[in-house]
């Protein structure tokens, strides 16, 4: 008989975001008894695996319509003038619009996707904290 995990520890929380899609229905049907009504060799695991397949091929469009995934990595050049930004540790400087040209820039090099600056301040602090947090990400 296999351990129950508690719900509310970090360990099941972590097993629920490696589930896909397939795993995912899988629970379903067996939550609701359907697993008993199908006969032995009804092509379960082979949905399992195609919708696991389909979840990942899903997470990469998504990722790379929204830019969530890294094309390139930092130059050197880049990587310098971050250094120079985030010396202090923080974001709290203030954006002028020579920096938000350079930050988007460097966010387009990184992650493909084209922004451009446009004056919202939210917007160029969220490229910004993305920036910052790649950089924090290759300083360990």
């Amino acid at each position: 008989m296999s351990k129950k995990i508690d719900k509310r520890s970090k360990q099941y929380r972590d097993s629920q975001k490696k589930k896909k899609l397939g795993d995912k229905v899988a629970d379903v049907i067996k939550a609701t008894g359907l697993d008993k009504l199908a006969p032995e060799d009804c092509g379960c695991n082979e949905r399992r695996i195609a919708l696991n397949e389909l979840d990942d091929k899903i997470k990469q469009g998504w990722n790379r319509l929204f830019g969530t995934t890294k094309v390139n990595e930092l130059n050197a050049e880049d990587y310098d003038y971050l250094c120079d930004i985030f010396k202090n540790g923080k974001i709290n400087l203030i954006l002028t619009p020579e920096i938000q040209v350079k930050m988007y820039d460097i966010h387009y090099r990184v992650s493909g996707v084209r922004k451009k600056p446009n004056g919202c301040g939210s917007c160029a602090r969220k490229v910004a904290e993305g920036l910052y947090k790649m950089y924090k990400d290759l300083q360990k």
